[in-house]
């Protein structure tokens, strides 16, 4: 879980988040985010100790009506450790104009972190007993790509490249925007539907400065 905090930058430029950088001491800085000390250390618990409680309750068996109270669990936590962060602590804030927020807090964003730890501990259940030996050191990987996959959907390639430089490569970005046809996740005031489809925007459909 607390790997995870490594694909914090990429998230931090799609869904306009910003750490206060000063009074912070910072773990890592890419891609122009300064990300802060403490965040690996609160992703164990979530991304971490949350993901394999999930797990163990899965293994218990569980109805329907189980796993839609606990992805709402899994979003309340999200939420309410956001507003703590945000409105206790002052440790960042979500920039330009957020759809859906209440004090300060896109709302919206509690949904997309709640997947990642639910979706994870739904891999393991079906993978930990596929794995053997070496093999095991896939599972390391998991909840980083869960969170990936939620996050960013297949333009996560797409975003490390645009934002790796203030002057990206214009020929590389083009050949990803064009061999990634998958629909930009719609997470952001930015990247509203393309009014000539009606659609979310593709990655070959955007301009890198959007």
């Amino acid at each position: 879980g607390g790997a995870t905090f490594l694909l914090e930058p990429l998230f931090a430029h799609l869904y306009g988040l910003w750490f206060f950088a000063d009074g912070q001491w910072t773990a890592i800085e890419t891609y122009g985010i300064h990300v802060p000390i403490w965040l690996p250390i609160v992703y164990v618990p979530y991304y971490g100790a949350w993901t394999v409680w999930l797990v163990r309750r899965w293994n218990r068996g569980a109805t329907m009506g189980d796993a839609a109270k606990l992805f709402v669990a899994s979003v309340a936590l999200a939420a309410l450790a956001e507003t703590f962060y945000i409105q206790v602590f002052d440790l960042y804030v979500y920039q330009d104009s957020q759809p859906f927020h209440v004090a300060d807090y896109p709302v919206w964003v509690a949904f997309v972190n709640g997947v990642p730890p639910f979706l994870a501990s739904i891999v393991y259940v079906r993978l930990v007993p596929l794995l053997r030996g070496w093999a095991s050191l896939a599972l390391v990987a998991v909840v980083p790509v869960c969170f990936a996959a939620d996050s960013f959907g297949s333009g996560w390639l797409y975003l490390a490249a645009r934002h790796s430089s203030e002057d990206p490569s214009m020929p590389l970005l083009s050949i990803l925007g064009s061999y990634m046809t998958e629909p930009f996740p719609p997470i952001h005031p930015n990247f509203a539907n393309n009014p000539a489809t009606g659609r979310p925007f593709l990655i070959s459909e955007m301009r890198p400065g959007q």
